[in-house]
């Protein structure tokens, strides 16, 4: 064998090891991340958090930062789990990890709407992760889960925005509004649009849906009551 030979090989042979060392850690972090789950359902948080650190940083397995902040969040942790994804988007691992950049910034826009109601930012996080998430970075199933995600989350979000209205005047006459004040009622239908736009992209993903189902159902008869068909135009790709 001459010294060529030896050398492509020991350079194939370092190639594969590596290779199968990055297969190793990555089935670890995962059985790690799966133990933390299982952990964290009989409430053992703080074991939980421990196999996720480790996962994560011992690991390399990113998926574990996603797990860590819903662990937070179901402990009520907003601001704890804001400063993770900051954190962790900073870092190079964040910023070319895009599966994990969605997830996060999907989460981090569900803490300014579920926990700070900052709707407006909230809008402009979940904007950043459609944004983010490209097809020839992700398999057409973790791009579909991903963008579907986000619009659930938006078809929510304005939904609970035609609740939230300031200085509204209403009245409900079979469980469906009625609204006297034009600005109102125009930041109303604003929102209603907004809501159904998200709706049916989510509902096209994930026809079995049923809580963006019942939405779908709510808008509609709410567009038969403000007598607007003429304004009111699907549209599946606005964030």
């Amino acid at each position: 064998m001459g010294l060529f030979d030896f050398a492509f090989r020991s350079k194939g042979e370092r190639a594969l090891h590596k290779a199968a060392l990055h297969v190793q850690k990555y089935w670890e972090g995962k059985k790690l991340t799966n133990d933390a789950i299982s952990h964290r359902q009989l409430g053992n948080f703080s074991e939980a958090a421990q196999l996720l650190k480790k996962a994560l940083l011992q690991y390399d397995y990113n998926p574990a930062a996603t797990i860590i902040v819903g662990t937070l969040m179901m402990q009520d942790k907003p601001k704890e789990a804001e400063e993770f994804i900051r954190d962790f988007m900073d870092s190079p691992r964040g910023l070319e990890d895009t599966g994990t950049q969605i997830e996060l910034l999907a989460n981090l826009g569900s803490i300014y709407f579920r926990w700070y109601k900052k709707y407006d930012e909230a809008v402009e996080v979940y904007k950043k992760a459609l944004s983010v998430a490209k097809p020839e970075d992700l398999s057409e199933e973790a791009y579909a889960f991903c963008r579907s995600g986000v619009h659930r989350d938006l078809t929510l979000l304005y939904f609970e925005c035609l609740s939230v209205l300031p200085d509204k005047k209403e009245s409900k006459q079979n469980n469906v509004f009625t609204f006297y004040s034009i600005a109102d009622k125009d930041k109303f239908v604003e929102y209603m649009k907004r809501s159904y736009e998200h709706c049916m992209a989510r509902v096209k993903m994930v026809p079995d849906d049923n809580a963006c189902l019942a939405i779908k159902e709510s808008l509609e008869n709410l567009l038969i009551t403000l007598a607007t068909p003429n304004s009111f135009v699907v549209k599946t790709t606005t964030p």
